[in-house]
């Protein structure tokens, strides 16, 4: 069975590591309904998926679901409550959503889609094959959940005529009294032709970092998803690196037309700005020091309306007012010299008198 494979991103909000071999899951009941009426040709229909947040820190979810094969599904991340971070249909029939959040205990998800039931269906019985929601829970996981409910819906009536030919494996045989020129009965050869599988095509389409910006010690989460383009099964490695340095490398098995979440926890005990790389994807984290965590500077900005680039504008020096040159003590220094001058001359003349 196909299943989602979850860890994300994204957030204080994800886990710690992925195991190699996912748990079932404990305590989480998944239910999916369907229609009761019966279907028709062109008919498109709401499959809605319920299931209640086991216990607190549930996240990194991940539900995959498949529709009868060939049945085309059609998704929205609004359509699910609460909604969905991402959506994806790796395959006509498949469909996927992701939440990166963490969620509380009691948390209700309602989750919908639509099928398309594809023109000149054959009237009969079609099975929903098999889903599973894939989570964490603070950290441990992945655990997984299958879906239950509902797995059938019937098809009444078809739009189109039926050909009254029976599979005989390479041969088929015409119905009594429609000759097309030969006698009734005549077999008729059938060409098989045989398609091979196309091969494992693993990509990375997205990458997280939750927090983006923490202080030196302090944990972050780093989570991708991977998809498996390709229709075989295989295992991929992914390879978590920081500023160039392999720190942790992790291996995910999916199925063809699958995806899943790996995720890593990370921490630092230096400041400076990180490149964290993860296989082809890279981004980047701010570690501040304790020092610098509250920084605070007095130098204000300016918009460049021509770039939209923003420059600091250095504080202006204000300048000194000059000394006032009227008012004070001139005056008083200007008598105190002129008295001195006078008693000068009038000493040197009773002196003179004298003599």
């Amino acid at each position: 069975m196909r299943i989602l494979g979850i860890a994300l991103i994204l957030s204080a909000l994800l886990i710690a590591s992925v195991p190699a071999t996912p748990g079932m899951a404990d305590g989480l009941t998944v239910t999916r309904t369907l229609p009761e009426e019966n279907l028709y040709p062109d008919d498109v229909i709401n499959v809605t998926i319920q299931f209640t947040a086991p216990d607190n820190n549930f996240n990194s979810i991940g539900i995959t679901d498949i529709a009868p094969d060939g049945w085309e599904v059609s998704v929205n991340t609004a359509w699910c409550t609460p909604a969905a971070s991402l959506s994806n249909t790796p395959a006509t029939d498949t469909t996927e959503y992701i939440w990166l959040s963490s969620f509380s205990a009691g948390t209700v998800f309602t989750v919908v889609y639509e099928v398309t039931v594809p023109t000149g269906t054959i009237p009969g019985t079609y099975i929903f094959p098999d889903g599973s929601v894939e989570y964490y829970l603070s950290g441990d996981g992945p655990y997984i959940a299958d879906i239950t409910g509902d797995t059938e819906v019937t098809v009444t009536k078809t739009d189109t005529p039926t050909e009254n030919t029976v599979d005989q494996g390479d041969v088929s045989v015409d119905p009594p009294g429609d000759t097309n020129g030969e006698a009734a009965g005549s077999l008729t050869a059938v060409e098989v032709i045989e398609v091979e599988p196309t091969p494992t095509a693993f990509s990375i389409i997205s990458l997280v970092i939750t927090p983006n910006e923490v202080n030196v010690g302090d944990d972050v989460n780093v989570t991708v998803r991977v998809e498996n383009a390709g229709e075989l099964d295989g295992e991929y490695q992914v390879i978590c690196k920081v500023d160039g340095v392999v720190v942790e490398e992790k291996g995910v098995t999916l199925a063809g037309g699958t995806g899943g979440l790996v995720s890593f926890m990370l921490n630092f005990n230096e400041a400076g700005i990180k490149t964290i790389q993860v296989n082809e994807l890279s981004g980047s984290l701010v570690v501040n020091s304790e020092e610098e965590t509250s920084l605070v500077t007095n130098s204000e900005e300016e918009i460049n309306e021509e770039t939209g680039e923003v420059a600091a504008i250095p504080a202006q020096e204000i300048p000194k007012e000059p000394a006032s040159t009227s008012g004070g003590y001139g005056w008083l220094v200007g008598l105190v010299m002129g008295l001195s001058v006078v008693s000068i001359i009038a000493v040197y003349f009773i002196r003179r008198n004298r003599i």
